[in-house]
């Protein structure tokens, strides 16, 4: 079957989006990610404070957008990372993830991240069994305490399928 003259521009431009997906995550995983992640740090953290700049009071709904757009962030980084490990194509990147994010350090980093959320949660559970069972009012920090959680379930994660994608090329 004989493709028309039109569709082919757009074939070899389908072909080359996808080779950029695969063979460059700097670009579209871990900047836009590092990006993301900080940003929605930022938001989290202005939200848990109930911080007023401006006209722009932040508040719970901003806490919940920038603990998805930290988690948007995350994702990226992750996906990123995983990619350049799997292609194996920098050599430097490799030592220096190494470095920075060995089997010990995440796991104890996740570890910690949980202990940390788990000891945000116990105030607002004090709270809400004292009242009866019922929320009073919006608890931030036990928000917060489950976005840590989250964090560290991610970071265990990841921590693993680094492992393996670093045991993948030994």
């Amino acid at each position: 079957m004989k493709r028309s003259g039109w569709f082919s521009p757009w074939l070899a431009g389908w072909i080359n989006l996808k080779a950029m997906l695969l063979y460059v995550p700097d670009f579209f995983f871990l900047k836009p990610g590092l990006v993301f992640f900080i940003v929605g740090l930022i938001v989290t953290l202005l939200g848990g404070t109930e911080t007023t700049i401006g006209k722009f009071s932040f508040r719970l709904h901003w806490m919940l957008l920038g603990i998805s757009t930290t988690f948007i962030g995350v994702s990226a980084l992750q996906i990123g990372i995983i990619g350049r490990l799997w292609h194996g194509y920098d050599r430097i990147f490799e030592s220096q993830l190494g470095k920075i994010f060995s089997y010990n350090k995440g796991i104890l980093s996740s570890a910690f991240l949980v202990l940390i959320g788990i000891i945000c949660l116990l105030p607002a559970l004090s709270s809400y069994i004292a009242a009866g069972f019922s929320l009073l009012g919006v608890q931030y920090l036990f928000v917060f305490g489950f976005f840590l959680i989250m964090l560290g379930f991610e970071v265990f994660g990841f921590t693993l399928l680094c492992e393996l994608a670093m045991k993948r090329k030994r």
